[in-house]
This record gives C-alpha cells, sequence and structure tokens, in this order.
C-alpha cells in the first residue's frame, strides 16, 4: 500500500495552511490542509504497543467521532468562513467505511510505524478516489511529533514549519475572540499555556535539525522568498510543476505576517515570553537583531512577577473546574514562581499507577529535569499500584531564574513520568473484559493545587 508524498506539520497558528496550499497550485498535486488529525490518532491508540482487544468498542466510539468533527463538520465550517471547498471531500458515507478500515488494522494487532504507514495509506486511497491527483499530501499541525519519533512515514519529505512567538500568539488570540468559531476552545488557554504550545512545538523542531528527509521551515522566509522556496518544496517532493504552476503557488501566500506583532502585548507579557523562550528563539533565528529589525523596545520593563505559585505551561490536559488537580501527560513543563533567592521548592503530584501497568514490585519514576541542560534535579519513585500524593523537592540553585522583578522569579522546569497510562486501554484489574475507566486523559499523574 502506498503512503503519501509528502506530509506537513509545525506550528499551530506558524503557517502550515500557507505551506499545504502551495501543493494545491499544480493541477498534478492535492494537499488536504484542513487537517485529518490521524496521525496524533494513531499515535493515542497504539503509538508503542497493540490496541488491547477489551478496548475495542471504545476505540471505535472516538474514532467516529473524531472523524465526524474533523473530517466532515470542521470542513464545512471553515468553507462557510471562507475557506476553499477543496477541502469538502469526506462525505458522512464515507466516515463508517474509513473507521472500518482503521479499525481492521488494530485488531491485527498494527501499532507503532506500521499502523502510521497503514492509515496514511487508507487516507491517500481516499484522497486519490476524490480527487485523481498523481501527488498526494497532508497537513497537521501534530503530525511533528510522529516526524519526530518515526520518521517521515515513507513521504518523500516531511515539512515541519514554524513561526516567530508574538505572531504565533496573537494569531492565536485573534481566533479565540471569534465567537462564531466553535473549534477555538485550545486558543482561550491562559497566557502561560499558550506560550507553551510555541516551545512545545519549537522544541520539536529543534529534535528534527539534521535529519535526513525532514524541511525545516521558518514562515517569515517562506514570504520573503516564496518562489525559492515554493521551487524547493516541488524539488523535493518530486511534484511536477512548469513555472506557471509555481507561479500560482506563490500567489497563494497572500497572508503576510503582521508588522511588530509584539505591540498588542503588555510590557509584563513581551518580558515573560522573551525570556522564556529564549534559547529557542535563538536557535530558530528569533534573536535581538530580528526584533530590533521590527521596532520592539529590546529591553523591556521587568514584570511584577509573584512569589510564589506554579504554572502549568504544555503537557496539560483539560480539567474540570471541579477537580482540584491539574492533570498532567506523560512528558511537559511547568513555570516555578518563586523569591529570587529561594533555595528550594516542594511540588506535590497526586499519582496513579495501576498494577496493570506497573506490577508488584516494579516502580514509576517522576523525574524534573532542567530545560536548558536536560540534567534532571529531582525525582520521585513509585510503586505499582500506589494511588496517592506525592511529595518532590526541588533545589532551586539548579535552575538559573529566566526572568525576576517585583521580589518574584519564574523558573521552567521539564517533567516526564517512565510509565503512562489512558483508561480505556487499560484494563481492570478485578473486572477481565472492561476497562479501567473511560477517561481519555494521559494520566500518568496530576499536580496537586
Amino acid at each position: 500500500m502506498q503512503g503519501l508524498d509528502y506530509i506537513i506539520g509545525g506550528m499551530p497558528r506558524g503557517g502550515t495552511t500557507a505551506v499545504g496550499n502551495i501543493f494545491n497550485a499544480p493541477r498534478t498535486s492535492y494537499c488536504y490542509a484542513a487537517e485529518s488529525h490521524w496521525l496524533p490518532l494513531m499515535s493515542e491508540f497504539a503509538g508503542r504497543a497493540a490496541m488491547p482487544d477489551f478496548s475495542a468498542p471504545i476505540v471505535r466510539r472516538i474514532l467516529e467521532d473524531q472523524n465526524h468533527s474533523v473530517l466532515y463538520e470542521m470542513p464545512r465550517f471553515s468553507v462557510t468562513r471562507g475557506a476553499h471547498p477543496r477541502a469538502l471531500i469526506f462525505d458522512e458515507a464515507d466516515l463508517g467505511p474509513l473507521a472500518d478500515q482503521l479499525m481492521e488494522a488494530l485488531g491485527q494487532g498494527q501499532s507503532g510505524e506500521k499502523l502510521h504507514l497503514t492509515a496514511l495509506a487508507i487516507l491517500r486511497a481516499h484522497i486519490f478516489r476524490k480527487t485523481g491527483r498523481r501527488y498526494l499530501g497532508e497537513k497537521t499541525p501534530s503530525n511533528i511529533f510522529a516526524f519526530r519519533d518515526l520518521g517521515t512515514l515513507g513521504a518523500r519529505a516531511a515539512i515541519s514549519v514554524t513561526r516567530e512567538p508574538f505572531a504565533v500568539l496573537r494569531s492565536m488570540r485573534k481566533r479565540a475572540a471569534d465567537a462564531g468559531d466553535a473549534n477555538n476552545g485550545p486558543f482561550r488557554w491562559d497566557f502561560y499555556r499558550l506560550l507553551g504550545i510555541w516551545l512545545e512545538y519549537a522544541g520539536c523542531m529543534q529534535a528534527l535539525k539534521g535529519r535526513p528527509v525532514q524541511i525545516l521551515l521558518r514562515y517569515e522566509d517562506i514570504l520573503q522568498a516564496p518562489g525559492r522556496v515554493t521551487a524547493d518544496l516541488f524539488r523535493a517532493t518530486g511534484v511536477s510543476s512548469g513555472w506557471l504552476e509555481r507561479r500560482r503557488a506563490r500567489i497563494r501566500l497572500r497572508e503576510r505576517s503582521p508588522r511588530q506583532a509584539w505591540s498588542g502585548f503588555s510590557g509584563h507579557e513581551r518580558a515573560l515570553l522573551l525570556a522564556l523562550t529564549r534559547d529557542l528563539r535563538l536557535a530558530q533565528g528569533y534573536g535581538d537583531d530580528f526584533y530590533a529589525a521590527d521596532g520592539m523596545p529590546l529591553a523591556p520593563a521587568a514584570p511584577q512577577l509573584p512569589s510564589d505559585g506554579v504554572m502549568p505551561v504544555w503537557g496539560v490536559n483539560p480539567r474540570a473546574e471541579s477537580e482540584p488537580v491539574w492533570w498532567l501527560m506523560r512528558e511537559g513543563c511547568l513555570a516555578l514562581h518563586s523569591t529570587p533567592d529561594a533555595g528550594s521548592l516542594a511540588l506535590h503530584f497526586w499519582c496513579n499507577f495501576p498494577l496493570s501497568v506497573v506490577g508488584t514490585g516494579e516502580v514509576a519514576v517522576i523525574s524534573l529535569t532542567d530545560p536548558a541542560s536536560g540534567a534532571e534535579i529531582a525525582r520521585a519513585e513509585v510503586a505499582g499500584g500506589f494511588a496517592g500524593s506525592v511529595p518532590v523537592m526541588i533545589d532551586l540553585t539548579r535552575l538559573a531564574p529566566l526572568l525576576e522583578g517585583g521580589g518574584g522569579a519564574v523558573r521552567l522546569v521539564n517533567f516526564r513520568a517512565s510509565h503512562a497510562f489512558r483508561g480505556y486501554l487499560t484494563e481492570a484489574p478485578d473486572r477481565p473484559g472492561e476497562v479501567l475507566s473511560h477517561d481519555r486523559r494521559e494520566v500518568s499523574f496530576a499536580l496537586v493545587t
């Protein structure tokens, strides 16, 4: 089964749609730029191991619900808001057969790279049936994590797009303010978690540097030299094109990064963003010279930072307001507020590592590391079957403050758990054939607030 010729991922609100539309200029090429989200979904169902048989009914329901929302409802909503009707290649009648094919692969025990390749082949066959085009691709921002974990998945090129953080957050806030957009939930998050989206994706981009057949693009460079970038992309992916197709592709790049995107942020927010993104910004070419050329004052006033508190940045799942915990995924990042001279800070994690995941006599490990160096600064070991709160003491002298002001300082710390489970993929030990929970959260552990 043949997969896709090219796959696009990268920063949300960062230019991935624009790159997808480049590939819709030649009459021989079609990129499904409305997003299928199939690669992240396959990673959720069977990214590391085969789907257990007992979870099949719930997996099927989740798959059907997501496909109906992502492949059917969202493209039609986007067309009502001005998107091109070329995205409407999935009818309701298509969704059942597509789910049947994916469930067949899962039922055969496929997982990891093999499952992802099968899903892409199913997607390719459908797109070809609908469009008849020769060169086919798909764009979903979170594809980038599949590139990191599984490579290019048979494509001639895996294309990842990044963009400077002020423009990304500005675009997120603009979409969040659209009262008629029913799909803007993630962009209504607080400043730290919007910033966390940029940090997570930018960190993944760094992990892809130097890998073969990975194409890393800055959105600003695409707009500055659309002709060269377009020709390079067509050449790398084998898409046949002449001067007319390349001209049509350049015309599609009508959006422009806003001048002085930073001007819509308070001095407090500018200082935080510049400090917390510094290492990744510099690595991607967004240093002082980039912002000086855009008129930004390079020394924003120090903000009034709180002297205590913990804020989730990324790796955080949504929670009900009534819950007293922030649910954390297998890995992520926290912002720690303290006084500048504080020597230590205690974090309390609520853990739940059932015996069906961490067996008797085994331990799960929660590791806290310095984002800059990767050095471990604290850890906790939790026995299988334990459910309860575990304190972890952090030596703050091993984490340099990224920003100080008003008697407070902020540091970032990464976290990772050795084990993770999703309830609907975990069998209840006392009820064979039943799932532990219907909860879709990746419940490795949670930060008690």
